[in-house]
């Protein structure tokens, strides 16, 4: 009995220690289950958040982009203010007569328009000015300024452009009937000697008919002013002197803000020489009347070595 007992007792004590066991591995299984529930959930967590919020790249694109725009207008900038500075530098220099002569063409042809508005603001209520019954003198004659119009009104019927950077308004022209004579000159330098003597014959052409003549450069000051001198002096009734021509300079400066020293142009001293060579019959016949032989020849041998 003793023993069975015992035996029966140790049973019990086994089934006990592997019921606590058990309990234990349950517990321990269950306890492992839930560390690799949690880590599964962080780990889950992780990768969301991961997901949702940008990941942070190896370099910044967006600041290479913006220190690129800075280096670019930074760049853009200086390039304007030189392009800026150079075109001032180039008119001032042009005004100054200070360019060589293709280079000074350029620069006009190029600036004629984006400084027209300093030109027209020099020249307001004073754009065109008549010097006589035929020729009227000014500044280029603007389409857009209705200035054909204006003209064609005042019976002008031939226009002198000597213009190099401006054609004129060829189509306006055509419609009203006015003819133009294109003597291309670069301006801040003087026309040609040829140029004069057909801007004169044009003019008279026109004279012989009671029309007027508009003759223009860009602002009525240099090259046309010429032209306008060149024709009074083909006018001048009597011995045309260097001292003649300059008192003609400064009476068109009565009237136009000109060049003054149109008078020193060497071309328009070589046009003085060949009107009076070819005035000089004319003369001699009225020096007869009050002078005696050997003064006439005086004066015809003066004006052969002066041309």
């Amino acid at each position: 009995m003793t023993g069975s007992s015992d035996l029966s007792a140790a049973n019990k004590l086994s089934d006990t220690s592997a019921s606590i066991v058990g309990s234990q591995t349950k517990n321990n299984n269950k306890e492992e289950n839930e560390e690799e529930t949690e880590a599964a959930i962080k780990i889950s967590a992780s990768s969301s958040s991961k997901k949702d919020s940008p990941s942070t790249p190896l370099f910044n694109f967006n600041a290479a982009n913006t220190t690129s725009a800075i280096a670019f207008n930074g760049i853009s900038s200086i390039f304007s203010k030189l392009a800026i500075t150079t075109v001032v530098a180039l008119y001032i220099l042009n005004q100054q007569h200070m360019l060589p002569r293709n280079l000074s063409g350029f620069v006009s042809k190029t600036l004629f328009y984006p400084t027209l508005p300093i030109t027209l603001s020099r020249r307001i209520n004073k754009w065109v000015t008549p010097i006589d019954d035929t020729v009227l003198l000014g500044g280029a004659p603007l389409s857009f300024l209705n200035m054909p119009k204006y003209l064609h009104k005042q019976n002008v019927k031939g226009v002198i452009n000597m213009c190099e950077e401006y054609k004129g308004p060829l189509k306006q022209y055509a419609k009203l009937g006015i003819e133009q004579l294109h003597l291309p000159t670069t301006d801040h330098f003087e026309p040609t000697f040829e140029d004069m003597k057909s801007a004169v014959e044009f003019i008279n052409e026109f004279k012989a008919s009671n029309e007027k003549v508009y003759v223009h450069c860009r602002a009525g000051h240099g090259r046309s002013a010429a032209i306008a001198l060149a024709w009074w002096m083909s006018e001048y009734d009597g011995d045309l002197t260097e001292d003649d021509v300059e008192q003609l300079n400064k009476e068109l400066c009565g009237l136009r803000n000109v060049r003054e020293t149109l008078f020193k142009q060497p071309n328009l001293n070589r046009f003085r020489s060949f009107l009076q060579l070819n005035k000089t019959p004319k003369k001699e016949a009225r020096v007869d009347s009050v002078m005696d032989k050997d003064e006439t020849d005086d004066e015809s041998l003066s004006s052969n070595e002066e041309f």
